[in-house]
């Protein structure tokens, strides 16, 4: 049996996509042995994405939601749209979608790493991570909530809904072989993808951000029937995408 450590944390949407994945995944196939996930909680609310090890070793980009590295990959089985729509997906600045009008939060990143990187006691190693993550936040997140950034993110996020909307729009009127075309999901198909995943957990965080503007009514549906299926409430155990506001 291969063994994955996942490095989440509750509220991260790049966790929660992989961990509905994961929960959505069959048997693998014949030959094939099965995936042990151990979880690692990575704190977010007390910079723990900032530890070297995470750094160094998991997530240069200390984004929660990452596989310590095994012997094991994974292997795409769906189409090539499908695989075109995962990238798109993650082509969206989620920060900038989410939080648009709160530079605080951006500036309370930056200055929790220019905190680490004024000491004296870290290694060389521990320093050019930082220093990368201190790029990767100033070009997501300060940069990605300029306002000519903002819409033009949001321009992408509609494209990219509205693409998404038509997969749903075929499936009560599109047949093909093996009965795709008439299921409740992406491509009218009966059972979940890994795009569907995805895409279901990026709305219902906007959702709870209140950023719906970019999300059309059917896409809404989709997803709040989704967020009652036993799946996905295993993984949410009663959770939203945020964090109760303290």
């Amino acid at each position: 049996m291969d063994k994955y450590h996942l490095y989440h944390n509750d509220y991260s949407l790049y966790s929660l996509q992989v961990r509905y994945t994961l929960a959505l995944a069959g048997k693998p196939r014949e030959g094939l042995a099965p995936m042990q996930i151990e979880l690692t909680d990575v704190d977010l609310f007390n910079s723990g994405q900032l530890a070297e090890f995470f750094l160094t070793n998991i997530n240069p980009k200390g984004q929660a939601g990452g596989f310590r590295p095994c012997k094991c990959t994974f292997r795409g089985t769906r189409a090539i749209s499908e695989n075109e729509l995962l990238k798109a997906v993650h082509a969206l600045n989620y920060f900038a979608l989410s939080f648009p009008d709160r530079p605080q939060v951006a500036t309370s990143f930056v200055k929790n790493i220019q905190d680490w990187l004024a000491r004296d006691d870290i290694s060389d190693e521990y320093r050019k991570a930082l220093e990368y993550k201190l790029s990767v936040t100033t070009q997501m997140k300060v940069h990605g909530i300029q306002p000519d950034a903002v819409r033009a993110n949001e321009q992408k996020a509609r494209e990219l809904m509205g693409r998404l909307e038509a997969l749903l729009s075929s499936s009560s009127s599109t047949s093909s072989e093996k009965g795709e075309g008439q299921g409740p999901w992406l491509f009218g198909l009966e059972q979940p993808t890994a795009l569907d995943a995805h895409v279901v957990i990026l709305i219902g965080r906007l959702q709870d951000v209140g950023r719906t503007s970019v999300v059309s009514e059917r896409l809404l549906e989709y997803t709040d029937a989704a967020f009652q299926t036993p799946k996905l409430q295993t993984v949410m155990a009663g959770r939203r995408t945020m964090a109760p506001m303290q």
